[in-house]
């Protein structure tokens, strides 16, 4: 898990109280347009304070540019349903973004306030909204690490005609980049689905508590379509919000548990993300030294990657402790929460949660998660192998 960098305080625009403008008779019309560039962004996640739109007004972030995606992106729409007083808006893989809002015949016009404050809790306030910056690229985090040379491979680079490749893929689908809102920071790590309910693990120190988890951005899918030729790199992931997929738009993100010595949590969005995406399963006895493994991770929260092999030859559980398995697989800063599966059943056997300097890395035992969620009696439905 990582903390993105400071917000970019320089830029500080909106509308206060006064000025927001009262609705007219012409429906939803734009009010308010503000371009912003910035040519060195992997993406662009705007800062809001003084968030308070009357019912029926909305702002559009809408991206005019391309930072990392082959096809343009939707705009993000943000709302008094869901929005209020301040907050980080869901990050755009964007050079640059017109922020612009939209007023509604509907919203009531409201005698204007005698104050020219920003923010106000009066009820003679039609509406207001301050930028006050934008986050560019993540920085920080702890320790984990790449194995000499890094192995890992985009995602796509797996759907191909090698049986082992096959299933290996199809497996991937349950496996999410995490972007979580906190104490006025985003922090990214990865997360995958579990059971047959919708239920999703990822660490303790990614996702902490109930307002943790529902302040989590979830996106599924964020990969490349094709494998690099690796000559060109117009199909590569290797950008931070890299390769956008999916964003789970439901609100629904229950959170069920947590356990900080095993440092796992357990939430719970919609189960029709299990038809969408698949579900892993959870190894409910201790693997073997030896035995094959392989990752699935979103490292520094880049598009989609998986290994297999190390050096040639097959990546392998390395040691057991009394609570991890230590691995060569080569992950990075936010690869927090990634499943560690075994070759042999597709199962998961490892949380990923640490690593070295220089390896190995280490995953909490899924064996140890599996007892633990029994012993609470919150074990997912059809969430392990012998189930």
């Amino acid at each position: 898990m990582v903390a993105l960098a400071d917000v970019d305080v320089g830029l500080s625009f909106g509308m206060s109280c006064s000025q927001y403008p009262a609705s007219t008779s012409r429906g939803t019309t734009l009010r308010f347009a503000r371009t912003v560039t910035d040519s060195t962004a992997s993406f662009m996640a705007f800062v809001f304070q003084n968030f308070s739109l009357p019912p029926g007004d909305f702002i559009l972030l809408r991206p005019l540019s391309l930072a990392n995606s082959s096809t343009m992106l939707p705009p993000i729409r943000l709302d008094s349903n869901t929005y209020h007083g301040s907050f980080h808006a869901p990050p755009l893989s964007t050079t640059s973004v017109s922020i612009e809002l939209y007023t509604n015949h509907s919203t009531p016009i409201l005698s204007p306030p005698s104050s020219t404050a920003i923010e106000s809790t009066t009820n003679d306030c039609r509406g207001s909204f301050t930028v006050v910056g934008y986050d560019t690229h993540l920085e920080g985090g702890g320790e984990e690490s790449v194995c000499g040379t890094d192995e890992s491979f985009e995602a796509a680079c797996f759907n191909d005609i090698n049986p082992i490749h096959r299933v290996m893929y199809l497996r991937s689908g349950a496996i999410a980049r995490l972007v979580i809102q906190r104490g006025g920071f985003l922090y990214g790590c990865t997360g995958w689905l579990v059971g047959s309910q919708g239920h999703m693990l990822t660490n303790n120190h990614c996702i902490q508590d109930a307002t943790d988890a529902a302040n989590t951005r979830v996106e599924f899918l964020a990969q490349t379509t094709l494998c690099p030729d690796f000559v060109t790199t117009s199909d590569t992931c290797d950008r931070q919000m890299g390769c956008p997929g999916e964003v789970y738009a439901n609100t629904t993100k229950l959170f069920v548990t947590t356990n900080v010595d095993l440092d796992y949590t357990l939430i719970r969005l919609d189960p029709s993300v299990v038809t969408r995406y698949g579900t892993l399963k959870l190894r409910s006895f201790a693997s073997a030294v030896g035995e094959p493994v392989y990752s699935v991770t979103h490292p520094l929260a880049w598009g989609k990657r998986m290994q297999y092999k190390k050096n040639g030859s097959m990546a392998v559980v390395q040691a057991t402790t009394g609570s991890e398995l230590q691995y060569l697989l080569d992950t990075r800063k936010m690869s927090s929460g990634s499943p560690i599966l075994s070759l042999q059943d597709h199962s998961v056997v490892a949380l990923h949660h640490a690593g070295l300097e220089n390896c190995p890395n280490f995953g909490v035992r899924s064996d140890l998660i599996v007892n633990d969620l029994r012993a609470k009696k919150l074990l997912p439905v059809n969430s392990t192998v012998d189930s």
